[in-house]
This record gives structure tokens, C-alpha cells and sequence, in this order.
């Protein structure tokens, strides 16, 4: 449910208007610390009014996943947050690769690409900005846009989907996956809901049909198909790799650790896509690009708590190097692989030089910092509903516009009304962005917030769950590694 209504009041504050004025300007918006729970508001907020796409910098995936979560309820339903699917695991782990979230990856990659047609607004921990990937220009080059009619051999289809990643298999019904059964070639692109069947007649495309995995149906024809490759890393690069990977030495490994590193030179050479993959990625991305290469020119970079990001970018290489050099020592690990991350300081370098907006500023006292001193946390209730009545008879008796954003709306509702407090109806469509709020209001809508902020200045309040029941939702976690 949409709480835009909420974040148009709060934009028109002195504080936001004085961070979209610097936004416009190119200067620097140090924001000094406001509780973690107005944040999604105040961001929302100058992001609406500035109309750009923005990529916000978190220190840690689970803060990325919860700012995500409320900046999406904060936007007006034309717009929306979208969270980078940054790897889970550390740099030289060596884990499985894990293909859906590379499939995602590229899908959102692909995503971030039209955001200067379609402003996009991404959220981001730091780590997933010292991942290495493909460079823009690549993911361009190796995107075919199949169209009916169009003159292409089934072996150079089939060719090129192998040499981007796609994996070979009987039936298709993951995205990554194609399959060829004569002239038709059944492929489940990223970024699309269905997979497709394009059949041939010779070398001509005949028709292009989206199906139904599970009964093999077909559900709708195309006039054409764009496929994008499903790896966020250049893979079609390790031909050209071969021989440098063979050039370790391998000697100080362990017997069993050296039999695997022949294997996967053997793969590499071979063109078989290896396991691990991520350990190559300083091989497969000599000019290293991010994330931060993928934004507009003209985007919006925001840190969130710009001391605790920079921590947790240290943390991590430092955790990458005592991993290194554990396996190193142990045997499981060559020297002289490159490195499968981007420096701490490079990213950080790179951070600095685009921010637009920081906040949490280190020294709330310097002299340019935006103070949102008057905005707080509102009390806790924990479900004691007298004080929580008379608490908010006062505050609509002094002009204040509250929102109540909880999953329990009926129950909310019977036991405020029962008590004399008449919430407003809004009968307008559930993706409808609300009316604003009179003073003297108070409205309780369904939401997933998992805190709540007020605003004395404005007399605009939001409380969730955790200030009216005194207990914090717990955010569900999206995308979770799945090996194969």
C-alpha cells in the first residue's frame, strides 16, 4: 500500500527542499543522522521531486533488503525500489556457482542499463559494488534480438547461448536453460516471465512463441525475442584465459586440491563452463567494471550511514585477504590468482567521487550538514491501547496528520472506534496514491514498515506495529542462494 501521500508532505519540507536543491546544483547533501526508520521517507521524498534514477549504498544486506522494502512503500506506485542481487559469499570461498542468481544479476544489469529512459531506483550493499562484472558495453554486445524473419542459422543461435552460459538440457524450464530439438530451439532468457520457442524454417526465424514449461503449450506469439546472456561475468572469455590460468603453479597444492585445478584448466580449455567461477573473475574482467559503472551519468548516488558503509568495505577485503591467505597456506589455493574482488579502496575512491547525498554524517556539527532535528521516534506503546488513545486524541486535538501503517488493520480500526477515534476511509483504488492528510487525521493503512518516525515541525507522524503492538516485523529475505 502506498504511502506517497506521506512522503509528498515531508518533501516539502525545509530540510528535503534543501537536499533537492543541492542534488540540482551537483553539490554534496550531508545529512546529519535521522533515525533509520524516516529515512526511506526523506529519500523517497527528494528522489520523486528530483526524477532521476539513484543508487543507494548500504553497509550490509539485510539493512539493504529493509531499506528497499520501505522505500517501495514510501514511492507512488509509478515507481518502485529494486534490490542488487550481491553475492552472498565471500571472495575465494569457492563455492558452487550459483546460476538463478546470476540469471537475476544480468536481469537486473540489463534493468539499470534503460534507467536514463526509465529512472530506476536501486539499493545496494557495499560489497555487491566490489563484485567484478561484465562492463556495460558487453552486456550489449552479447544481447541478440531474435525477430521473425530474421536470417540465422539454429547452429549460430545454439553456438552463441552456449558460449554466454546457457546451459544445455533436454526440456527448458529455468531461465538460463535451451534446448534444441531440430529447427526449434526452446530458451528461457532472463528478465522474461516465460521461456520461448523459435522455430526455423531453413535458416529463417518462422515464428517465436512463448510456452508454458510445464505442459509445453504455447501461450503467446512474438514478433521478436531480445535473450541476454545469463551470467553477470564475461564467460565467453575463457578461451582467451586458458593459457594464462595454466600458468600457475600448482605444486605447493595438496594432491587432491592440484587434481581439481587440472580439471578446471582442462574445463577452461575445453570451453566447459568451470565451477567457482567467481575465482576467475579477476581473469575474465582485466578492466574492471561495477556496478557503479551501470548508473546514468546523471544519477543520484546516496550513502546510507557513509562510516558504517566504509567499515563494512574494509571488513570485507580484510576477511577476503585472511581467506586467501588461510587456503594459500593450507594448500587449497595457487598464488598469483588475481584478484576476484574490487579493492576497498578503489570502490570507496569511486564512491566519493559521485556521491550526491550522505546520510549520517560523520560530524553533525560541520557547518554544512542538514539537520532533521526535529524529526524522532515516536513512544512504544506495546499494545497498551489506553495511553496509545490518549495519546492520539492529544495530538489530533493539536493539528497532527498520523498514519498508522500495520497488517492488523480491521482489528486496529474496531478497537480505536471503539474507543471514540474515527480513522479516515479512503475508498480509492488500493495502488491509488492516497489523498494527502487534513490536520487532525489519522488513517490506518496495511503495510510491512517496520518502524515508525515523527515529524514535530510538520505534526506528521508514522507509526508501524513495533510503536503501536511493541513488536518488530521480521523482513523476509529475497533471493536466497541456491547452489547447483
Amino acid at each position: 500500500m502506498s504511502l506517497a501521500h506521506i512522503t509528498n508532505q515531508i518533501a516539502t519540507s525545509r530540510q528535503v527542499q534543501e537536499i533537492i536543491s543541492r542534488i540540482e546544483n551537483g553539490k554534496l547533501a550531508t545529512v546529519a543522522d535521522i533515525p533509520e526508520s524516516a529515512r526511506p521517507a526523506v529519500i523517497a521524498g527528494a528522489l520523486e521531486v528530483v526524477g532521476r534514477p539513484a543508487l543507494i549504498v548500504t553497509s550490509r544486506q539485510d539493512r539493504a533488503e529493509q531499506l528497499c522494502g520501505s522505500l517501495s512503500e514510501y514511492l507512488p506506485s509509478a515507481r518502485s525500489a529494486h534490490l542488487w542481487s550481491a553475492p552472498d559469499a565471500l571472495p575465494y570461498e569457492m563455492l558452487p556457482t550459483d546460476r538463478d542468481a546470476s540469471v537475476r544479476r544480468t536481469r537486473e544489469l540489463d534493468a539499470m542499463s534503460d534507467m536514463a529512459a526509465d529512472p530506476g531506483i536501486w539499493v545496494a550493499p557495499v560489497g555487491g559494488l566490489m563484485q567484478r562484472l561484465m562492463s556495460p558495453e558487453e552486456l550489449t554486445e552479447q544481447t541478440r534480438t531474435i525477430r521473425v524473419g530474421h536470417r540465422i542459422t539454429v547452429e549460430d543461435l545454439f553456438t552463441w547461448a552456449l558460449t554466454v552460459g546457457y546451459q544445455p538440457g533436454p526440456i527448458v524450464q529455468e531461465q538460463g536453460v535451451i534446448a534444441r530439438r531440430g529447427g526449434i530451439v526452446d530458451i528461457y532468457p532472463p528478465g522474461e516471465a516465460l521461456p520461448v520457442r523459435i522455430d526455423f524454417f531453413g535458416d529463417d526465424v518462422e515464428s517465436i512463441r512463448r510456452f508454458d514449461p510445464h505442459t509445453q503449450r504455447s501461450i503467446e506469439r512474438l514478433n521478436a525475442i531480445r535473450l541476454l546472456p545469463p551470467f553477470e561475468l564475461p564467460i565467453w572469455r575463457l578461451p582467451e584465459i586458458a593459457a594464462k590460468v595454466a600458468t600457475l603453479d600448482l605444486s605447493p597444492l595438496r594432491d587432491e586440491v592440484r587434481e581439481d585445478w587440472q580439471r578446471r584448466i582442462q574445463q577452461i580449455n575445453s570451453g566447459v563452463f568451470p565451477d567457482s567461477l567467481d575465482l576467475l573473475s579477476g581473469y575474465l574482467t582485466p578492466e574492471t567494471s561495477t556496478l557503479l559503472d551501470f548508473l546514468p551519468a546523471n544519477s543520484v548516488v546516496i550513502i546510507d550511514q557513509p562510516d558504517a558503509v566504509h567499515l563494512a568495505a574494509v571488513q570485507l577485503e580484510h576477511q577476503a585477504v585472511e581467506l586467501e591467505r588461510t587456503f594459500r597456506e593450507s594448500g587449497e589455493l595457487p598464488a598469483d590468482v588475481p584478484l576476484p574482488y574490487v579493492p576497498s579502496e578503489t570502490v570507496l575512491h569511486s564512491l566519493t567521487s559521485r556521491t550526491l547525498v550522505a546520510i549520517g554524517a560523520s560530524d553533525p556539527d560541520q557547518d554544512d550538514a542538514i539537520s532533521f532535528d526535529t524529526v524522532s521516534v515516536p513512544p512504544v506503546f506495546a499494545g497498551n491501547i489506553f495511553t496509545l488513545t490518549e495519546r492520539l486524541r492529544d495530538q489530533l486535538a493539536d493539528g497532527w496528520k498520523i498514519s498508522i501503517a500495520t497488517d492488523q488493520v480491521e482489528r486496529l480500526t474496531e478497537i480505536l472506534e471503539e474507543r471514540g477515534v474515527y480513522p479516515r476511509k479512503d475508498k480509492r483504488r488500493r495502488d491509488a496514491t492516497p489523498a494527502p492528510l487534513p490536520a487532525g487525521t489519522v488513517e490506518i493503512r496495511p503495510s510491512d514498515l517496520t518502524g515508525g518516525w515523527s515529524w514535530a515541525t510538520g505534526k506528521l507522524a508514522v507509526w508501524t506495529d513495533l510503536e503501536v503492538f511493541g513488536f518488530r516485523k521480521q523482513v523476509r529475505r529475497s533471493g536466497q542462494r541456491t547452489n547447483v
